[in-house]
């Protein structure tokens, strides 16, 4: 089947179960019953009441999620009388200061079993103690600790194959190439239109750090025209130039900055060559280090619209020899997303612009790039 197709049915199964675990936690009903008990002295705290016995429950989400109960009450107003719940002081929604008779107040409380204990304490100025027992009754917790279980280990499954991005792209781009001989004479110029291909593939490591790989090919190249010393050294007019470039990168997102904006700069390697036929002029195995800024704004819609800037020293071995031997490139993108706001797929748009200037044995050499592509990512 493949790598790919492989994470693919990882990631099928991994939806398919957390479809049918959130409909089983939709049907499953969290609530709970709360029982009151005497405290150490077998009392209870005067003027204390609950607005139900029967209380909702709520599921936290993440890693390690907490379920908790929704209390809510009110304790008599006595002055200076504070209540306590497990060590907490337990805050009033009503001021001190107001002319009701009762203090009213809601709190959660953590539910880590079929019965959970709960200590209250009121607490007078004068060193006065009222203590009873609170038990939070839920028949429902095995059950629901198993369910939740497997919620977060599908969550798990699916965060790790949604931390793969894929996607591929076919454009049309175009080509010149201008070279300079170093004894003098007319310069080679040469312009062409082609297909390209690109592919890319980034892995998340984190919500700020990701790390990625790009390959573009121009396997067909059209309406070409070759002038200058090596159009008349060779008696040729035409040539084909299908061009191979890879970069692997590592990328980091500045976390000040909040959604739907999204600002990174990335670093890594870079390498570009080409192929020529016949083989009258042209450079082969360019590389060297290569850095750029990247901005995305994410549109209500869930699309988003996003650029770049890439400056990359090259020579004919990774070093950086002179800076005035490097390609400069910038880019524009529009995503269109499809399906529903948590799918990762998208029809991608591009325009690219990219400029490579070097001297290789004295003799200057420049390229322009201008490619527009239409892709689809996952």
């Amino acid at each position: 089947m493949g790598k790919m197709g492989s994470l693919m049915l990882i990631f099928a199964l991994a939806v398919g179960v957390l479809s049918s675990i959130n409909e089983a936690v939709a049907d499953f009903s969290l609530t709970a019953k709360i029982q009151r008990a005497a405290g150490k002295d077998q009392s209870r705290i005067k003027g204390l009441t609950f607005n139900s016995e029967e209380i909702e429950l709520e599921q936290s989400s993440g890693e390690s999620p907490t379920l908790n109960a929704h209390l809510e009450g009110q304790l008599e107003k006595r002055p200076g009388v504070i209540l306590i719940m497990s060590k907490t002081r337990v805050k009033f929604k009503n001021p001190k200061k107001t002319k009701e008779a009762i203090r009213k107040f809601k709190i959660d409380a953590p539910v880590e079993s079929e019965i959970t204990k709960i200590t209250l304490t009121a607490v007078a100025p004068t060193g006065d103690v009222e203590e009873e027992v609170l038990l939070i009754v839920f028949p429902g917790w095995k059950t629901h600790k198993v369910t939740v279980e497997k919620t977060v280990e599908a969550q798990k499954i699916a965060d790790l194959n949604s931390r793969h991005f894929f996607g591929a792209s076919l454009g049309i781009s175009h080509f010149t190439y201008d070279e300079t001989p170093p004894a003098g004479g007319a310069s080679t110029k040469f312009s062409q239109l082609g297909a390209t291909l690109k592919g890319f593939y980034s892995y998340r490591l984190s919500n700020t750090v990701d790390l990625g790989a790009n390959l573009f090919f121009t396997p067909l190249g059209f309406a070409s025209q070759l002038s200058g010393s090596a159009a008349t050294a060779f008696g040729v007019q035409h040539a084909t130039v299908r061009s191979l470039g890879a970069n692997v990168r590592v990328g980091y997102a500045f976390p000040q900055v909040s959604p739907p904006w999204r600002i990174s700069v990335m670093t890594g390697a870079y390498f570009i060559t080409m192929f020529v036929s016949p083989g009258v002029f042209g450079f082969q195995n360019l590389m060297g280090p290569q850095m750029f800024p990247n901005i995305r704004y994410q549109l209500k819609s869930g699309d988003s619209v996003g650029g770049y800037f890439k400056f990359s020293p090259i020579s004919t071995s990774f070093s950086v020899a002179q800076l005035s031997n490097r390609e400069i490139a910038a880019g524009l993108s529009y995503r269109k997303k499809l399906g529903s706001s948590t799918s990762r797929r998208s029809i991608d748009f591009s325009a690219d612009l990219s400029q490579l200037k070097i001297v290789i044995d004295g003799a200057p050499i420049s390229t322009r790039s201008t490619s527009f592509g239409v892709g689809y990512s996952w």
